[in-house]
């Protein structure tokens, strides 16, 4: 064999190697996606578990977001202030898991069920009555206002129909 001969089967192996190693790592890139939405996934839900435990491990709390939920105008003062708070704490929740989406982050049969669980909160008059009250204050981008915007539309929607 000659030094050409040599140099080619050198080269071929070469690339044979760097084929080898593109495909390892393009493996490993989707295992790290995989990792990544399903650390997303686990925080969504961790952090739901938590805002719910949070109600119902606290029955005084709990009976503020309920009656909140019926009729916010209803509430006392402080009881208005606590479920504005409460809510607060959610919308946060909902722009958080909304933007993990946004950003590709989240899969869509995730952020499907997200989605259901925020339209089934909007179907409450009072959840309802403190969004727009948090809307005026132009705290979160407007995309995440338009997305809770159109939630509500349809929501309301479905009710009139």
């Amino acid at each position: 064999m000659t030094i050409d001969e040599l140099g080619s089967l050198g080269e071929l192996i070469g690339s044979i190697a760097v084929i080898l190693t593109l495909i390892y790592l393009a493996s490993q890139v989707r295992q790290s996606n995989v990792a990544s939405l399903v650390l997303s996934n686990q925080a969504i839900y961790k952090k739901y578990s938590d805002f719910m435990k949070a109600l119902y491990t606290n029955q005084e709390v709990f009976d503020v977001w309920a009656r909140g939920k019926a009729s916010y105008s209803t509430l006392s003062e402080q009881d208005a202030t606590n479920f504005q708070l409460i809510m607060y704490d959610a919308f946060g929740n909902w722009h958080e898991q909304w933007y993990q989406s946004h950003c590709g982050v989240t899969d869509e049969t995730q952020f499907h069920r997200v989605k259901s669980g925020i339209r089934g909160e909007l179907r409450s008059p009072g959840v309802q009555e403190v969004w727009g009250r948090f809307e005026k204050f132009r705290l979160i981008d407007e995309q995440f206002e338009r997305f809770v915007r159109e939630q509500i539309d349809s929501v309301n929607a479905s009710r009139n129909s």
